[in-house]
């Protein structure tokens, strides 16, 4: 993997999941308000974006940063689904539905899913060189 494909998923990753970070700390699209949540998404986007400070020579460090946020990231979406699929059960056993569209928080979902393919991706990478 170059360092300029480094970069470029580096970049964009760290802006989307700041973005994703103040959708959910003010509940704008498809999410719930939640500060903790927030937070945790606002550290994920922050190591992509620490991995834009290593040195443009060291491709290792660059795309390390870019494998551990990867996987940070696809812990949040399986997280995700772990509290849709409470909140199922929850409701299933009291007879009410309590899942909603804004519960799900359908934009960390998918991306983490997503991500989960540049994480294999940057695997790849590390073992054929």
């Amino acid at each position: 993997m170059s360092i300029r494909n480094i970069s470029t998923w580096l970049f964009l990753l760290g802006v989307l999941y700041l973005i994703l970070a103040i959708n959910t700390l003010l509940g704008i699209l498809f999410s719930v308000k939640d500060l903790m949540m927030g937070i945790v998404i606002l550290v994920n986007g922050s190591i992509y974006l620490f991995g834009l400070l290593e040195r443009r020579e060291d491709a290792k460090k660059r795309a390390s940063h870019l494998l551990v946020g990867s996987f940070f990231s696809y812990t949040l979406s399986i997280y995700q689904i772990v509290v849709v699929f409470s909140l199922w059960l929850e409701g299933f056993i009291g007879g009410v539905c309590l899942l909603s569209v804004d519960v799900i928080n359908f934009p960390l979902l998918f991306s983490g899913l997503l991500i989960s393919f540049v994480s294999d991706y940057v695997k790849k990478s590390f073992t054929t060189t």
